[in-house]
């Protein structure tokens, strides 16, 4: 049993894959500029070291927020858990 794929499907899969690849494009080049990626700091004024400093310490004290209630969601579920087996 073979699968066959027509050409009009095979375009559409093409331009979907295009798309995708632009936008990752994007993203990534609306990152470098948020972030200032790939500008050496000597060539920063001062006023973009320090949304430099900001933004990077504003990202990650939101990964250290996901990160400690991911943490917290676990724990609770654990001890549900564990109730659950002394309950039975």
């Amino acid at each position: 049993m073979s699968i066959t794929i027509t050409e009009a499907e095979l375009a559409k899969f093409k331009k979907l894959e295009e798309q995708s690849n632009k936008r990752k494009k994007q993203i990534t080049n609306n990152y470098k500029k948020y972030y200032f990626v790939g500008i050496p700091d000597d060539q920063l004024s001062d006023e973009q070291k320090n949304l430099k400093k900001e933004r990077i310490i504003k990202r990650k004290n939101l990964q250290l927020k996901s990160y400690y209630k991911k943490k917290e969601k676990a724990k609770k579920e654990r001890e549900e858990s564990r109730a659950q087996v002394f309950e039975e």
